[in-house]
């Protein structure tokens, strides 16, 4: 009787620590899922407003994981960093349509106040909500250059924070290869894209930024690739089940 209400107990116990065990592992990735999902709908509702820019802000986030994790940071910076570049136009929402959506460029320096200043705007729209306070930098500071001619602050040199120069090199290489209303050229291919970063690395983006995306765009392209081969074998396999079987003639 003792040993079947010992085994009962162990068997009871062991449910009760597995379950509790899902729970504390569940929970917290379903949250961070939840978030994801969330500032993803932000940035596309943000990006819905400027139809030519759908996807940059998902595409810039991809790439800035990347960067993360070869630069080694933890997870909950890369996390903040992916929040940062999911919600670093959100500002924009501050900016009129037609400013957004000119098909000329901004010839004034009161129009271009405006646009500019969306950074201000988002940054303080993130430090005024908790779980985002820790992003608002990166945004605030990813218009600043090395050599200070960024905005809107002027920052230059090492006071501009690598996540900030991070998020700028990913989000600029996003926006170079994608078209806009006032450019009357076509958006600069991949090899223009890539020629634009190094000639401007020293000044306006910092060599350890670059390098770190150039490893991410790599990585992010042999993921790719892997998936399309995955994705081929798996048809491959398909149509060998789906094949009728060979019949004997002899």
């Amino acid at each position: 009787m003792n040993l079947t209400l010992l085994v009962v107990n162990t068997v009871a116990g062991v449910a009760f620590t597995s379950a509790l065990l899902a729970v504390l592992l569940y929970l917290p990735w379903q949250i961070r899922r939840s978030y994801r999902q969330t500032f993803t709908a932000l940035a596309r509702a943000v990006e819905a407003r400027e139809p030519h820019l759908l996807g940059h802000a998902e595409q810039t986030a991809r790439y800035v994981v990347w960067m993360a994790r070869f630069q080694g940071m933890g997870f909950r910076a890369t996390r903040r960093l992916e929040y940062a570049a999911l919600l670093h136009g959100i500002g924009k929402v501050s900016v009129p349509y037609g400013l957004l959506n000119s098909p000329e460029p901004l010839s004034n320096a009161a129009e271009w106040f405006v646009a500019r200043d969306y950074v201000r705007v988002g940054a303080a729209i993130l430090d005024a909500i908790p779980i985002l306070r820790p992003c608002a930098d990166a945004v605030r500071f990813h218009h600043e250059y090395l050599d200070g001619s960024g905005y809107p602050f002027g920052r230059a040199g090492r006071s501009v924070p690598l996540e900030a120069q991070m998020l700028c090199v990913a989000s600029e290489y996003v926006a170079m290869t994608a078209p806009r209303l006032y450019r009357a050229a076509p958006p600069l291919s991949a090899a223009q894209a890539d020629a634009f970063l190094r000639a401007h690395t020293g000044r306006r983006y910092s060599r350890h930024a670059v390098s770190l995306f150039r490893q991410a765009k790599a990585g992010e392209e042999a993921q790719a690739l892997l998936a399309s081969l995955a994705r081929h074998v798996h048809a491959v396999l398909k149509g060998f089940k789906a094949a009728p079987p060979l019949r004997r003639v002899f």
